[in-house]
């Protein structure tokens, strides 16, 4: 029972946050804009972190919130996937390859948490590894589309959330590089 409940608190905190940055864009910390900036998706980077704005702007805080950010999309895709795989109309190939996506979502959300703890140490080696890492496991979703062929592959029910994950693994990366370097 907790476990519906969490994700619609999550969809709806999603929700709200989006609807806040669409009014409030204007409004964001020039300094978090600044950041994000110096990141290969400045404007997923500035809506990704708005959930998590505390007052801090300085890039290794701009970091946490994009780690944080890859933490809850990921486990948005979890939700998403699940629901997939669930669904009577989903083929078994393509059950297949969300259960490959289930377990990679589950590792990223993982190395992000080990990321978010590297931060606090102050250990550039292992968070710039544990970053990675995420999009290693995002890619390989990607990957279990793309080995059943072009017919599977151009119809992955992932493929747009598997972007935008990777584009937030993307920031981080970019991010880690300007706090440590």
């Amino acid at each position: 029972m907790e476990k519906p409940a969490a994700a619609a608190a999550l969809l709806v905190s999603m929700i709200l946050s989006l609807l806040f940055f669409k009014e409030a864009g204007a409004a964001l910390d020039p300094a978090i804009k600044k950041v994000c900036a110096a990141t290969s998706n400045p404007e997923i980077c500035e809506t990704s972190v708005v959930p998590f704005l505390n007052g801090k702007t300085d890039p290794k805080s701009v970091l946490g919130m994009q780690i944080n950010a890859g933490i809850r999309a990921t486990q948005s895709a979890i939700m998403h996937a699940q629901k997939i795989k669930s669904s009577p109309a989903t083929s078994q190939e393509v059950s297949g390859c969300v259960d490959v996506c289930l377990e990679n979502y589950d590792l990223a959300v993982d190395s992000a948490k080990n990321a978010l703890e590297a931060l606090r140490s102050n250990k550039p080696f292992d968070l710039a590894n544990h970053l990675s890492a995420v999009s290693s496991m995002v890619s390989t979703c990607d990957d279990a589309f793309n080995d059943f062929g072009p017919e599977v592959a151009n119809s992955s029910p992932l493929s747009k959330i598997d972007t935008r994950l990777l584009k937030i693994a993307s920031n981080g990366l970019s991010l880690q590089q300007s706090v440590f370097h």
